[in-house]
């Protein structure tokens, strides 16, 4: 992706993952952002050496250009600048764009080739376009918070991932790709286009493996039940007698036949997919008290005889430090100046950074003048005016 330009107005998760990852491909992400600095993860805890945590991860690597979007100057700057770009991508509510003229069908004359991805919550039509929310809103929406939910038990969990937010990047990187690929092998006839992602939509695609079940049953999954949710004891969680947690996920009979070699129980294959009920199960009290009764260490010697899916389950500090982690490379420093370093993370087809996340206006006077050919006392006007912000 070198050479391709993407223009950024995206705020706090869905959006900066989105060209964090067009980052790590290669693209030059060109942040946009009010000269109060909007994007609010600029102010997010925790702080390291007074920065945000989370700003700093999401946008390393990128460049800041403040604009002051409610000035008549303010818009024609960022008109101009979308005449030099190849990707836009915005995460604001359907029709906020529009208010600024900057929405697509603004700019697609201004830039025949551009590639426009917006990102929302409920997607760019129907009765809740609309309509504010947040991850777990979408996910309640799409069904997928009522897995976690047991009202017989009482129990509301929220999930300690942004899965609405996450796979909204994810998607979202897909389809500008794919608008690039098609871009490319057919100059001539390509014309702008517009992608629009929504978070609900997209959030479906994690829980595809219980939603094609509904689809062609039309059962609604059971909260904590289902086989890949704690309702089989051969793909459960288990604690062991010096407190860890053991995740074991023997699904496959083969698999099974070695937990039960390996504990040295009187286990059936049948048992595998009974349900962890200790009342009325004994098959599962057997395997639940046999792995309380060892250590991890314990348990580590039996199963490392046979081939079975398990893992004893990690905090962050220990996946990090683990060797098979560190072999993979997937963690990486960049110099944050003074001595400092942070942490990124990359996958293996990803190019490392090496710049830090911008300042807010950092690189406002670099790219006014290398794109627009500013000089140096016009960007200072500007400035003055209230119309950008320029370090």
């Amino acid at each position: 992706m070198y050479g391709i330009k993407v223009l950024d107005f995206t705020r706090l998760l869905p959006g900066p993952l989105a060209t964090y990852i067009l980052a790590h491909l290669g693209a030059e992400v060109i942040k946009i952002e009010d000269t109060v600095g909007s994007d609010f993860t600029r102010y997010s805890p925790p702080f390291v050496d007074g920065k945000s945590a989370v700003f700093s991860f999401l946008n390393a690597g990128k460049k800041s250009v403040s604009i002051n979007l409610k000035t008549e100057k303010g818009r024609e700057i960022a008109l101009e600048l979308i005449k030099k770009v190849d990707v836009i991508v915005e995460g604001f509510r359907p029709g906020v764009m529009k208010k600024f003229g900057l929405d697509f069908d603004s700019v697609k004359n201004l830039n025949k080739k551009i590639i426009y991805c917006s990102i929302t919550g409920y997607g760019q039509t129907g009765n809740l376009a609309l309509k504010s929310g947040h991850d777990l809103n979408y996910i309640s929406f799409a069904g997928i918070e009522r897995m976690f939910i047991s009202d017989e038990k009482g129990i509301a969990v929220i999930p300690q991932v942004q899965i609405a937010d996450i796979s909204s990047s994810l998607f979202a990187v897909i389809a500008i790709l794919h608008a690039l690929f098609e871009r490319e092998r057919d100059r001539e006839n390509f014309s702008a286009r517009f992608i629009d992602i929504s978070m609900v939509e997209t959030s479906l695609f994690f829980a595809v493996e219980s939603l094609s079940k509904f689809l062609a049953t039309g059962i609604q999954p059971e909260p904590f039940g289902e086989i890949l949710t704690g309702g089989v004891i051969c793909y459960n969680i288990y604690r062991t007698k010096d407190g860890r947690w053991l995740s074991l996920g023997a699904l496959e009979p083969k698999f099974w036949e070695n937990v039960v070699k390996a504990l040295g129980l009187d286990l059936l294959p049948s048992d595998a997919m009974t349900k962890p009920d200790e009342r009325e199960n004994p098959a599962y009290k057997k395997l639940k008290d046999k792995i309380a009764s060892m250590t991890s260490s314990e348990i580590e010697e039996a199963f490392s005889r046979y081939d079975i899916p398990y893992e004893f389950v990690r905090g962050y500090g220990e996946m990090v430090e683990d060797s098979h982690i560190r072999q993979r490379d997937i963690f990486y420093e960049i110099d944050m100046g003074e001595g400092r370093k942070f942490k990124l993370l990359k996958l293996g087809f990803m190019k490392k950074l090496s710049n830090p996340a911008p300042e807010l206006g950092e690189h406002t006077r670099e790219i006014l003048k290398r794109e627009l050919s500013l000089e140096d006392k016009e960007i200072d006007e500007l400035k003055k005016e209230g119309v950008i912000l320029a370090l």
